[in-house]
């Protein structure tokens, strides 16, 4: 049954019924985030598809792609959940593939770059030392775990999870410290630059969660777009943005507490990522397009066709490209200027 209302919810996405009109589809950890093999390059834009029956249920991996601090090297969740691909952007080679035991959901890399952090559905995040690119330890959770950050000094793990909880984790001995329930579902987190926020999107709430980290406690929710999926802080921490699978971006000022714009983008933006400049924003949309955002203007600088849904995207330390994950197994490269594909990686 799950799965004929899923595929109904991927329908109505691509026909272009507004997405608010089936809220109650939610299935925990994943929310109208449309996925599809990627065909070849032509001049023409193709119709967007439908899921492959057997891709990951809709809403899957949001965060499940990040480059590594000021190198090349990609971590990306393989569509199906079952390992993390380690891939170097500059040379297009799949360095590793890391098996995850109980399908990974999204991960996080350490400021630092010393671990990967990954979520899955099976009561568990996995630990992935750098160096090796091994799983060195997996920390044992009440629930499936869905959405996940590090901590600006790289000492906490925040990771939501199915039982309504945003966890803490202690990342020098990967022991859980508290919890705290944050609302219906929760699914996306970020985290303020000084570490004293984390910042917690409820799709089926449509709000953003502010929880004061420093007594476990949420400090404020702000009204956003539907079906709020994905966040990004800007680089002055000063807004943060919310990819809404109802078709745009909400900004939010976070001393105010309050949305202070609206992105009108269309299709159902599923994944989002700032450079780290601040300059321009980067949005995957469900309707196979990537749309880049001046920050400064909140203007639409270029809509990219992509030929097919993405689930994940990020951006290069040094501001030069942004890397997009498909759900074919694919990782493609593009300038983050003139957004022209740089290379694509065969990463499954």
């Amino acid at each position: 049954m799950r799965r004929l209302l899923i595929w109904v919810a991927i329908a109505i996405v691509l026909a272009g019924i507004p997405v608010m009109i089936v809220p109650w589809l939610w299935p925990a950890g994943a929310w109208l985030r449309a996925g599809a093999p990627l065909p070849p390059a032509g001049p023409a834009t193709p119709t967007p598809q439908a899921r492959p029956a057997d891709s990951p249920s809709v809403g899957a991996h949001a965060d499940g792609l990040a480059a590594y601090p000021g190198g090349t090297r990609l971590y990306a969740i393989k569509p199906d959940g079952s390992a993390v691909v380690v891939a170097d952007a500059a040379t297009s080679a799949v360095q590793s593939s890391i098996p995850i035991q109980g399908g990974a959901q999204n991960l996080a890399i350490a400021p630092d770059g010393a671990h990967v952090y990954v979520t899955t559905t099976s009561n568990g995040v996995a630990v992935i030392d750098t160096g090796s690119n091994a799983v060195t330890a997996t920390i044992q959770m009440p629930a499936g775990t869905e959405g996940v950050v590090v901590s600006p000094d790289s000492r906490y793990v925040y990771v939501t999870s199915g039982d309504k909880n945003l966890y803490t984790i202690d990342a020098t001995n990967n022991r859980v410290l508290r919890s705290l329930p944050v609302g219906e579902a929760p699914s996306s987190v970020a985290v303020s630059h000084d570490g004293t926020y984390a910042y917690v999107a409820d799709p089926p709430k449509n709000v953003v969660a502010f929880v004061d980290l420093s007594r476990n406690e949420i400090d404020g929710t702000v009204p956003v777009g539907t079906n709020p999926l994905d966040l990004a802080v800007s680089n002055d921490g000063s807004r943060l943005y919310v990819a809404n699978a109802g078709g745009d971006v909400s900004v939010v000022d976070v001393s105010a507490r309050k949305v202070v714009n609206t992105i009108p983008l269309g299709g159902a933006p599923v994944a989002i990522a700032i450079a780290p400049n601040g300059q321009r924003l980067f949005v995957a949309n469900g309707s196979a397009t990537v749309t880049v955002v001046d920050t400064t203007t909140s203007g639409v600088i270029a809509e990219v066709p992509m030929q097919a849904a993405a689930y994940s995207i990020a951006v290069s330390g040094d501001n030069s490209h942004a890397y997009v994950a498909f759900y074919d197994g694919r990782l493609v490269v593009l300038d983050a200027v003139s957004m022209a594909v740089v290379s694509t990686i065969q990463a499954s």
